[in-house]
């Protein structure tokens, strides 16, 4: 029959979702394969690679050792091809929020499969709708996962003996990924029944084991499905111990794991660890130029405080305002700026005051340079009612710079000349590099190149600090030399 199809022109027979197949359909299609070499047809056939059971298996492996077929892997989407994928789906030109592509992402990890799935489910239980010739949708925190999928889940946990199953349960607290030396702690179990439990749920495609000390569940969805099952005390208490024994395991270096231990805590309620935790590991993350995880991380700090009942700190607003800012989303990092600002005024804390306007300033500076003045002009006034010379030159070169960008190069000039002036006076040889650099920025822009070459600094390897050594001064060959260039225009 397929011969005779293939007789006007090529044919290509293509047999979707392999994995589903029953034994009889398998043994068709290995008898047919060998068959098709002399003829035009092409036999294409798709499976998902974590759903391969035994007969695909032996099915995959007579094929391999006959070289009857080349296998292309597919790689999950990428987040921007996912952003194009649902703006495809949705009928929209503009991209998607960024929180609601970063959740769905972290939920699907790229399979266009189950971004299908989670979308559908989120459409038939009315979490994203049409209002008002748009798309919208329900909080992120109400993300469900799809009836298919998660029957599907259900199914292989009741197949599992009662350890396997409970494991499994521990499992999905601990997260996608977990260590063998966690659950050994937890469990108490010897390690020949725990790797005897291990392998059940490896062979119930539930995990995969990516090292001899961690284990993996296979996707997110399988995770938040496994976990869907456990009643909330119970979530509680399971958090709970994790985290103990985390700190136990651990105890020598948590910094690592505070994104763990804040996540674990804030599912167990404990509130005053998790607004440490918590506020540790955003800081790292921030360090780590991660500024996502940072978000979520300070967002669970401060609600962590609330639930304590004690006011935000300043410190945790201006750091979320940070990482918002380094992602673009101006309005929130204004959010946080403002509320930082309005702490510290409260707390009457004048250098914290002059820090909060320096960051309102910035952030304003790529949306609205009037306001961006503004900020720096009170700042400057903070810092005068304070009396702080180094406050007062910053404040000068921050002025002086909006002044830059105005075009207004004369004015700017006399601010950081008047900066530079305070610090020399000070003898604050960073501050003074970084005046000079502004100086040079200055003449540069107001077409003064050759002046603008003379201000900027040069880097002093032997302080480790941006210096100038004067204007006629430059550091080559390991050693400070006198150059005929101009002076700069006073």
């Amino acid at each position: 029959m397929l011969a005779g199809l293939a007789r006007p022109a090529p044919l290509a027979l293509v047999v979707d979702d392999l994995h589903w197949s029953d034994d009889a359909s398998l043994d068709c299609l290995l008898h047919l394969a060998p068959r098709l070499a002399a003829q035009p047809i092409l036999l294409l056939l798709t499976y998902r690679a974590d759903e391969v059971g035994p007969a695909l298996a032996r099915f995959l492996l007579a094929l391999n050792r006959a070289r009857l077929a080349d296998e292309l892997a597919l790689r999950p989407l990428a987040p921007a091809e996912v952003d194009l994928m649902l703006r495809a789906i949705f009928g929209q030109p503009q991209p998607v929020s960024a929180d609601f592509l970063h959740t769905l992402y972290a939920l699907t990890e790229g399979n266009p499969f189950f971004i299908e799935e989670v979308l559908q489910s989120l459409v038939a239980a009315g979490g994203i709708f049409l209002r008002a010739g748009a798309w919208d949708r329900k909080p992120l925190d109400e993300l469900r996962i799809p009836r298919s999928l998660d029957l599907a889940v259900q199914e292989r946990l009741t197949r599992l003996d009662p350890g396997a199953r409970q494991l499994a349960v521990l499992a999905a607290v601990a997260g996608r990924r977990f260590g063998f030396d966690l659950l050994e702690a937890l469990t108490a179990m010897d390690e020949h029944s725990l790797l005897t439990h291990l392998k059940e749920l490896a062979r119930a495609q539930l995990i995969v084991e990516e090292s001899a000390d961690v284990y993996a569940f296979r996707h997110a969805l399988t995770r938040e499905a496994v976990y869907g099952t456990i009643l909330r005390r119970e979530r509680q208490a399971h958090h709970r111990a994790i985290a103990q024994t985390l700190e136990q395991l651990h105890a020598a270096a948590l910094d690592p794991i505070a994104a763990d231990l804040a996540q674990h805590y804030f599912h167990a309620g404990e509130w005053e660890r998790v607004l440490a935790y918590a506020h540790q590991a955003g800081d790292r993350a921030r360090a780590m130029h991660a500024p996502r995880e940072a978000v979520d991380l300070y967002t669970r700090a401060l609600q962590a405080a609330e639930r304590l009942g004690q006011p935000p700190a300043a410190a945790l607003c201006r750091a979320r305002g940070q990482a918002h800012e380094i992602l673009g989303e101006f309005d929130l990092a204004r959010a946080d700026y403002e509320q930082a600002l309005a702490l510290t005024q409260q707390a009457g804390d004048r250098r914290a005051e002059w820090q909060g306007l320096l960051d309102l300033g910035f952030a304003w500076m790529a949306q609205d340079l009037t306001r961006a003045g503004e900020c720096f002009r009170r700042a400057l006034a903070v810092a005068q009612a304070e009396g702080d010379p180094a406050l007062i030159a910053h404040s000068l070169n921050r002025l002086g710079n909006w002044h830059t960008n105005l075009d207004q190069h004369q004015v700017a000039r006399d601010f950081h000349a008047a900066a530079l002036a305070h610090f020399t006076a000070q003898a604050d040889r960073p501050g003074q590099a970084e005046t000079l650099d502004l100086l040079g920025l200055t003449a540069t822009m107001a077409g003064d190149t050759p002046a603008g070459v003379v201000y900027m600094p040069i880097f002093d390897p032997a302080s480790g600090f941006k210096v100038s050594k004067g204007p006629q001064e430059l550091w080559i060959d390991g050693k400070w030399l006198k150059q005929p260039v101009p002076e700069p225009v006073p």
